[in-house]
């Protein structure tokens, strides 16, 4: 189990390998996957010393089927761009686009598009989608934008969301769900954030689409502290290629859609016993330097996805291991536009805790 040794004013980390005592291997409590908020109740009135839990309310009680030690693999990974092309073909019918022109191959995409749309397949089966509704609509690219609001849907109740809210979830699900009928993309779709975006002559709404497998997100949001405490040759965290988002305009039309990598599940090895949600919050406290005090906003089980990064002179990219882990996230404020998170993840197998806060 890694034990956290000092944490600096800026959150600087110095972790080094200890072998579990009896005592501790003791604390480590594992329960079949369907059990793993049981003791949700008992965790929530504990009086933890160095951190604090946030309000039931805030934390999201996933009902996966199943946990896994999940693999995942790049669809097209030697970018064919016959493959490439015949998929803008297929995207332009199935999301109805009439605009006129013929579908261009380069050496690494394809794409067909006019002044005001385009639908596009890049390397490594990447989707992007853009309509005439950009042309007056508000996006995320408007450079007058006044005020964004956003609403972490994935930790909101029913009667947290405003009618307007459902029909925008609804509309992006729809949309990505079709895109990966097309693209072979074996991962589902699940709203993570909604964005509200003013201006002075109306709003706009983005929407971020996080993948998931079997009832459990991967994870697509990373924080403002970019150091990676894990990060070595091919074992990059890779949230950032995670991320898919929806644009769309006051009468919900799409705008742009940046959609990320598309992957099939190359094996998902079921995992029979995991640590609970006390489990997790016990090893914390246990394992967190003595003199931190986090204040957590929600906690949240999602995969880690870790591999190569990919880059311009990728040839042949690698397996994505996703990792289920217990993210204790701190999010109720952030500097730039989007949502960022700073977090502190507890390994759901073996225990072990890493801490990217700023």
């Amino acid at each position: 189990m890694k034990r956290i040794i000092a944490v600096l004013a800026a959150v600087m980390l110095t972790a080094c390998q200890s072998v579990p005592g009896e005592k501790e291997k003791q604390e480590l409590v594992k329960v079949a996957a369907d059990r793993i908020y049981d003791d949700l109740g008992d965790a929530l009135k504990t009086d933890y010393v160095k951190f604090s839990l946030p309000d039931r309310s805030q934390i999201p009680l996933i009902k996966p089927e199943g946990i896994y030690d999940l693999k995942l693999a790049y669809i097209n990974p030697e970018t064919d761009v016959d493959w490439l092309s015949d998929r803008v073909d297929m995207l332009y019918d199935a999301l109805g686009f009439k605009f006129r022109g013929e579908t261009v191959k380069d050496e690494l995409s394809a794409y067909r598009k006019d002044e005001h749309n385009d639908v596009s397949m890049l390397r490594y089966s990447q989707p992007y989608c853009r309509w005439e509704a950009a042309l007056n609509g508000v996006s995320m690219l408007s450079d007058d934008i006044t005020d964004t609001d956003t609403l972490f849907y994935d930790r909101s109740s029913a009667d947290d969301l405003s009618e307007t809210d459902v029909r925008i979830a609804n509309k992006a699900l729809l949309l990505a769900d079709k895109i990966d009928s097309v693209t072979g993309g074996e991962l589902d779709n699940v709203i993570s954030d909604i964005y509200t975006l003013h201006t002075e002559a109306g709003v706009g709404y983005e929407v971020e689409i996080r993948k998931s497998y079997k009832g459990i997100g991967i994870q697509d949001l990373f924080s403002s502290y970019n150091t990676d405490t894990e990060a070595e040759s091919g074992n990059d965290l890779l949230a950032d290629a995670m991320q898919t988002y929806l644009d769309l305009d006051s009468g919900l039309e799409p705008e742009y859609y940046v959609g990320c990598n598309s992957y099939s599940v190359k094996s998902a090895d079921r995992l029979d016993r995991v640590i609970s949600f006390k489990s997790a919050c016990d090893i914390l406290e246990r394992e967190l330097a003595d003199y931190v005090r986090f204040k957590f906003d929600t906690v949240m089980l999602m995969y880690e996805p870790r591999g190569e990064a990919l880059s311009s002179e990728t040839t042949a990219p690698g397996t994505v291991s996703c990792t289920p882990k217990w993210f204790f996230i701190s999010d109720s404020s952030f500097s730039s536009g989007l949502h960022s998170i700073n977090y502190v993840t507890v390994d759901c197998s073996d225990g072990s805790v890493e801490v990217v806060m700023s």
